[in-house]
């Protein structure tokens, strides 16, 4: 049986809130131990999203989540879908807007592992529910497009040794009317989008042998075209010598294809097993699958892991480029590794404009992942997942949804941008520079770092005491800090890098 729980949050906006909170980052766990984020859609007056819960009563079955959010990143409405006999897992795909009405992506078991569609208002209840289920293997509804005449559903079929791409078409109320298998018995396919081109529909997926080896991998870029009658059209693939891991793809006006993908590298695990290990980058095909050109996103830290990923990708209202977002992974010197946020913009020539980790503060050991992003009627982007703590001395809740708003150089602590490109000539030598957002603070501290090494950074106050310290982890980074505990007053944020160079920036704690 579905349990519907609704929250409704009054904001009172006190005098220059609106100001202060032009870029926000926020945690939630909605009063249950785990919760994530996996879509998010911006309005001119509200942020709408969904995403999961974890209930902490048994059988502890995860739930679908829907939320409404004010435009300072304030929970207006939180609903969620639960039952005690099967989960609702509404993981891929972000969140579409169709017909008047909020869609979301996934799959639900009960002792059957099927695909799952839910079909929101804006009040997050249920309109319609589908499932889907294969006897081939478990069933996710990854993507999907809706037409004039229904919806095609993208799935992934099978897990393990044998994965296929399944299309299913239905009408606007979820009927089947068709479906088609498409994939080779000898590779594993894993289909991430699909997009409606007006004359047909383009699939993007991954293409691997990882179903027959467990070495010599071949993995490449799978996108292929078919008609409305579920027919290919044509088919391209990346070069079988280059290791190339698909994420997303956005189909652009003109036809052309931006491909958000992976280059990765070999690397042996024991004498008979090996792993592949992606750094994220992008490239756009004409609309004659010619490369037009490639970006990648890997810079100085060696950051190849299979836990990269690329997310999301918007192409921007004023032609200016793309945003794409998702997460990266860094090795350390000391051998912990560090699972940040990442955005980046690329010019429509493929040009890399700008680039930004985001984390929060207090442990190394962190994971941040971000699923979906929205362009906001600002400029600004806002951006949608989850932060997994493993040290925070404030925050008990493991696994939190992530919610945060960033401006349109994707800078939490505006200015950011101009710093790092002051930056961007080689000094060794060069003093750590950090910048404060917002000064006063309430709650949230949000600390720009822009060095030669990651800092040491610590919070004082005038009495010559401490109350926090951590690492960021990163040379360059927007680190939050929570401070809501901190008493009102007076603080300064001392930084010191790994060459022993300091410095400190001054800050007030604001009352509640």
């Amino acid at each position: 049986m579905k349990k519907k729980h609704p929250i409704h949050f009054l904001v009172l906006l006190l005098p220059g809130l609106l100001y202060s909170q032009n870029t926000f980052n926020r945690r939630f766990d909605f009063g249950f131990p785990a919760a994530v984020l996996t879509g998010i859609i911006a309005t001119d007056s509200c942020y709408y999203a969904t995403g999961i819960i974890a209930d902490s009563i048994p059988p502890y079955n995860t739930g679908s989540l829907f939320c409404r959010f004010s435009l300072d990143g304030q929970p207006q409405l939180v609903n969620t879908i639960e039952s005690t006999s099967k989960t609702y897992e509404t993981w891929f795909g972000g969140l579409k807007y169709i017909n008047n009405s909020f869609a979301a992506m996934g799959y639900t078991t009960d002792n059957i592992y099927k695909s799952l569609l839910v079909i929101f208002n804006d009040l997050g209840d249920s309109l319609w529910t589908k499932s889907i289920y294969h006897p081939d293997g478990p069933l996710s509804l990854k993507s999907l497009v809706e037409t004039t005449s229904g919806f095609y559903l993208l799935h992934h079929i099978g897990s393990g040794t044998n994965t296929q791409i399944y299309l299913v078409k239905t009408d606007l109320e979820g009927h089947t009317q068709w479906s088609k298998t498409y994939g080779a018995s000898n590779r594993n396919e894993y289909p991430y989008s699909i997009a409606d081109t007006g004359d047909g529909l383009v699939i993007g997926a991954s293409r691997s042998n990882g179903n027959i080896t467990n070495q010599n991998y071949i993995v490449q870029d799978y996108i292929f075209k078919v008609d409305y009658e579920g027919n290919v059209l044509w088919s391209y693939y990346s070069p079988a010598n280059v290791l190339s891991k698909l994420d997303d793809i956005l189909v652009i006006q003109e036809g052309s294809i931006l491909v958000i993908s992976a280059d990765g590298i070999e690397v042996p695990i024991n004498p008979g097993m090996s792993e592949v290990q992606y750094h994220p980058k992008v490239y756009k095909l004409s609309a004659d699958r010619e490369m037009l050109w490639e970006r990648s996103l890997k810079d100085s830290l060696p950051a190849e892991a299979f836990l990269n990923n690329l997310e999301a990708n918007i192409e921007l209202s004023d032609g200016s480029g793309y945003v794409v977002a998702g997460n990266m992974y860094e090795h350390q010197t000391q051998g912990v590794g560090l699972l940040s946020g990442v955005i980046a913009k690329l010019s429509p020539e493929g040009a890399l404009l700008w680039k930004h980790y985001l984390r929060w503060g207090y442990d190394r050991a962190e994971a941040h992942y971000l699923y979906d992003i929205a362009e906001t009627p600002d400029g600004g982007f806002i951006l949608a997942g989850q932060v997994n703590d493993r040290g925070d001395p404030v925050k008990a809740t493991f696994q939190q949804a992530w919610l945060l708003k960033v401006d349109e150089q994707g800078c939490l602590v505006p200015g950011c941008l101009q710093l790092s490109k002051a930056e961007e000539a080689p000094a060794t030598a060069a003093m750590p520079q950090v910048l404060l957002w917002p000064n006063p603070v309430q709650e949230v501290l949000s600390v720009y770092c822009q060095a030669q090494s990651e800092l040491q950074l610590e919070i004082w106050d005038m009495q010559g005491r401490m109350w926090r310290r951590c690492s960021s982890g990163l040379p360059q980074v927007s680190l939050a800090l929570d401070v809501a505990e901190l008493p009102a007053g007076q603080y300064v944020l001392r930084y010191r890098d790994e060459a022993g160079q300091m410095g400190s920036t001054p800050f007030v704690k604001g009352g509640m």
